[in-house]
């Protein structure tokens, strides 16, 4: 199958504009993106941050604290959750 350049300038545009329009989150500056995305482990509530990749997300981290310590608020799991 052979896709022309028109379809994929297309398909690009429409991944650049979907990326400019998703929400803010606090790892964003005031005025743009940091290109991160936050992920929460809604079992443990430990964070991890996210990098984009060509198609989605490349590499995950956790996110730490300014001493170093990953950042984790733990909620408590209904009865029966595993």
């Amino acid at each position: 199958m052979r896709i022309s350049w028109g379809t994929l300038a297309a398909c690009f545009a429409v991944i650049v504009l979907v990326g400019k329009c998703s929400p803010k989150d606090d790892t964003d500056p005031p005025d743009g993106r940091s290109g991160m995305g936050l992920r929460i482990d809604h079992r443990t509530g430990c964070q991890y941050l996210t990098t984009p990749g060509l198609l989605g997300e490349a590499a995950i981290t956790p996110r730490l604290d300014s001493a170093g310590r990953h950042i984790c608020h733990r909620q408590e799991v209904p009865d029966g959750g595993r």
